[in-house]
């Protein structure tokens, strides 16, 4: 068997505030929410976290797929601002028209970035890192990471 890309998750520490963010700034909308806490056996197999109380949501454009997760009970510490170098850290990509004016434009609205846009090394296209509310890094390129080409002959 084959597995397939179906999302991904990340834990915050506001799931309203992140909600917000992410609908915000990358259009992704609720398309589940549990209505209530989940807790027990299966949330302690799954997490590996004795204890846990979790919420979760999860959004989408259609194309990429976000879970939330908030510990509402067994919450671990914060691991704010830029940690790239950490291993494990995820940072997530998403594809915007001018990274120059989006910068320009979100660092006015109190966005963090890692520092200003910068050409790629290929010189075909600008990159920024910024931060979400819980200090996770978001790479914002103008070109996709594996152009097309790239893509048709892996699946070939």
């Amino acid at each position: 068997m084959k597995p397939s890309y179906d999302h991904m998750c990340l834990t915050v520490s506001d799931l309203e505030r992140s909600i917000a963010f992410y609908d915000n700034y990358f259009g992704l909308k609720v398309v589940r929410r549990d209505p209530r806490a989940h807790s027990g056996a299966l949330v302690r197999q799954m997490t590996g976290v004795d204890g846990a109380e979790l919420m979760s949501v999860f959004l989408s454009d259609g194309h990429f797929t976000l879970e939330l997760i908030q510990f509402t009970k067994a919450q671990g510490p914060a691991s704010r601002g830029p940690t790239s170098n950490n291993v494990g850290a995820p940072h997530i990509g998403f594809c915007v028209d001018d990274v120059r004016r989006v910068y320009r434009e979100w660092s006015a609205e109190g966005i963090a970035f890692n520092g200003e846009p910068i050409m790629s090394s290929r010189g075909d296209s600008w990159s920024a890192m910024m931060l979400d509310p819980d200090g996770v890094c978001i790479e914002l390129r103008e070109t996709v990471a594996v152009p097309a080409e790239m893509m048709a002959a892996i699946l070939a």
